[in-house]
Order: C-alpha cells, then structure tokens, then sequence
C-alpha cells in the first residue's frame, strides 16, 4: 500500500481533500476506497469540486490551508 511505503501511518490523517466530481461512478468509487483504505475510522472529508470545479482560482491553496489546519 502506497501509504505504508511512504511511512505514513492512516491514523495520523485527518482531513482528505476528495476528487468527487458529482460524477455518480466515480464518487462511488472514491468513497469505496476511502471506506477500504481507513475502514470505521474516516477522517473528515472535504469535496468541493462538484460546487466550485477544478483547483483554481486559489482553491489548491485553501485545500492546503485547510489541510494544514489554518
């Protein structure tokens, strides 16, 4: 698992910067492997690509100031 190579223990993580798009199979998806990857322990999840679209505009850097916790 990528994770366990990069030594990052998953529950260390606390916020996850989704891809959900609204597109119904791929949202599917990602929150299936979310629900694998971090089983009954979720972190908080924030997907606002489907509101606000692709990273731009200066969404990037709030998601990381958000993930930085700023």
């Amino acid at each position: 698992m990528a994770l366990a190579l990069l030594g990052v223990v998953k529950e260390k993580i606390d916020l996850v910067v989704s891809g959900a798009s609204g597109a119904l199979r791929g949202d599917r998806l990602e929150a299936a492997v979310l629900r694998r990857v971090f089983g009954g322990r979720l972190p908080a999840i924030v997907a606002h690509k489907r509101t606000l679209g692709e990273y731009g505009g200066g969404l990037l850097a709030a998601a990381v100031l958000a993930a930085r916790g700023n």
